[in-house]
C-alpha cells in the first residue's frame, strides 16, 4: 500500500502524513532491524553503538506512534 493511500482523502491526514519525518539514521536502523538483525548488529553494520541504535529506534518509535494516533482520530 502506498503512503498516500491513508491520506488522500482528508487534509487532517495529510498534515500528519507531511509531519513524519524520520532522520536518514533512524531509517537506517528500522531498515536493519526489518532484516532481523540484533541490535548489535545493526551497530556494527552502521558504525555506531548499541545505546545509540536504541536512542534511533525509541526516536522513530515514538515519532510513528505520533503519527498514527494522529491519522486514526
Amino acid at each position: 500500500m502506498r503512503d498516500d493511500d491513508y491520506t488522500k482523502n482528508s487534509p487532517i491526514k495529510q498534515e500528519a502524513a507531511d509531519k513524519l519525518i524520520l532522520t536518514t539514521r533512524e531509517r537506517q536502523c528500522i531498515n536493519e532491524a526489518l532484516k532481523g538483525n540484533t541490535l548489535q548488529q545493526i551497530a556494527e553494520n552502521l558504525g555506531i553503538s548499541v545505546n545509540t541504535v536504541f536512542y534511533y529506534l525509541n526516536g522513530a518509535q515514538v515519532k510513528i506512534a505520533k503519527f498514527i494516533r494522529q491519522v486514526t482520530r
